[in-house]
């Protein structure tokens, strides 16, 4: 710190003595406790707002991509135990008499009468219709649903939803398998049917009913279907099933053209290629 020794003789006139100092006052200046200006703290005040505002808005979107990936994930994850469960032909007793075992996943973007983008199904197909629906006289046994093969209904929470539905065709002038958009309101069953680990899809869209769905009605192959969720932020998060039970997560939008638009995260399944 730097001082100022100033030494006032009150005596004027007399030899100063230096040792000792007699008849004299000392006043020591500190030029360091000089303070801050009213300018200089409301600019300090305003630069820490402005970095605690980014930093705060920053975490706010990392938490909301983070929670929108693990929703993803586990909606994956569920697809896959589908799949497992039925290739490993588990609950026969589920199944109406000579069906094989099959499981799925139900999704819908139907709001009205309810909202069904707030959750989506895990089922046993127990007729092998490659649909959810009802089988028998039995009760159903998941919460809010009236269908008796639902095995159990798993909500979306906090804001976050199912945004949209597309399935990719396969047809013989664009083998590239461009996707189409289902209307809002339409759905998706995705089942694997014991002893294949194919995916088959059935929707309720006129043109895409029963594709691919063996032992079903044949036609023009859906090649994968695509869920994509959307967190409140508007972030998004596309689940892809491939017709050849491949699982991949993509964070941004639909495959398109050949291709994949938006970088996949993880791919759940394998060893299948991608079509």
């Amino acid at each position: 710190m730097n001082y100022k020794l100033r030494i006032i003789n009150k005596n004027a006139g007399k030899k100063l003595s230096f040792f000792p100092i007699r008849n004299s006052s000392f006043v020591i200046y500190n030029s360091a406790k000089r303070g801050m200006t009213f300018i200089e703290l409301i600019s300090v005040i305003s630069i820490f707002a402005i970095i605690s505002g980014i930093t705060l808005f920053n975490f706010s979107s990392f938490g909301d991509s983070i929670t929108l990936s693990n929703l993803a994930q586990d909606i994956a994850l569920e697809i896959k135990q589908a799949q497992s469960s039925a290739t490993a032909g588990e609950g026969f007793a589920k199944f109406q008499a000579g069906k094989k075992p099959s499981y799925g996943l139900y999704f819908s973007t139907e709001t009205t009468p309810t909202d069904r983008t707030k959750k989506f199904i895990y089922f046993a197909d127990k007729d092998n219709d490659g649909k959810y629906g009802s089988t028998g006289n039995e009760a159903s046994t998941c919460e809010g649903e009236t269908n008796t093969e639902c095995l159990k209904s798993i909500s979306i929470n906090n804001g976050y939803s199912i945004s949209s539905i597309a399935v990719n065709q396969n047809q013989a002038s664009n083998p590239s398998c461009p996707p189409a958009i289902l209307p809002k309101g339409k759905d998706l069953a995705i089942v694997f049917t014991r002893p294949n680990n194919d995916a088959y899809f059935t929707t309720n869209q006129s043109g895409y009913e029963n594709k691919k769905a063996i032992p079903l009605v044949t036609g023009t192959p859906i090649c994968d279907a695509e869920i994509t969720i959307k967190s409140p932020k508007n972030l998004t998060r596309t689940i892809v099933v491939y017709s050849v039970g491949q699982i991949s997560i993509q964070a941004g939008g639909y495959r398109t053209g050949g291709g994949i638009d938006g970088d996949t995260d993880v791919i759940i399944t394998g060893p299948q290629t991608q079509p």
